[in-house]
């Protein structure tokens, strides 16, 4: 049974996790108080076994939502935690939108060329990441990932809701996410 976990600082969770004594015990001795939240430690620090969901979904949840902040807060195109983790062929998917066009993506280059060419043509464009949510599956291989966003700087002074999923893959020891498909929500003015 998938294992939800969220990052949500903003709303209250529609439910929790339970993680029990031995993995509590693995992430305090694995990581350092809270230096697991940078990316930093991110780069070097061991996955979790396979066979420990809850672990992982933790673990998943946390390294999406560093890979997110070093992609639209902080613009950082080249950090080793992003070669680390997100496949070169990543695909990413575009819902249609009045105000861009539908895109899609066969890789992470053209990925990333898209979003420098967002960002010099709209300079107050910001995404703010809400939540992020992971969900394991019992083989441990695999993992999807929703993170909803609110996009704000957009032309016309308005601001949009989106949500993005990524699917991911335990290639050895390291997590790959693999393609991301992005969902945008209602416009509304702020």
């Amino acid at each position: 049974m998938p294992v939800p976990h969220t990052t949500s600082k903003s709303f209250k969770p529609i439910g929790t996790i339970a993680l029990g004594p031995a993995v509590c015990k693995k992430i305090t001795c694995t990581h350092d108080s809270l230096a697991f939240l940078s990316p930093n430690s991110l780069i070097s620090s061991p996955h979790p076994p396979k066979d420990d969901v809850d672990a992982t979904a933790l673990y998943i949840t946390n390294l999406s939502h560093q890979i997110l902040r070093l992609i639209y807060n902080e613009r950082d195109f080249t950090h080793p935690l992003l070669q680390k983790h997100i496949c070169p062929t990543l695909s990413s998917t575009h819902d249609p939108d009045p105000d861009f066009p539908n895109k899609s993506h066969a890789d992470l280059d053209s990925h990333v060329a898209e979003w420098v060419q967002t960002l010099k043509a709209n300079p107050s464009f910001d995404v703010q990441i809400l939540d992020t949510v992971a969900e394991v599956q019992e083989n441990g291989r695999r993992a999807r990932t929703w993170s909803l966003k609110r996009v704000v700087g957009l032309p016309g002074g308005l601001c949009k809701e989106s949500v993005s999923c990524g699917k991911w893959e335990r290639r050895g020891s390291t997590w790959v996410i693999t393609s991301v498909s992005m969902l945008r929500g209602v416009s509304e003015f702020v």
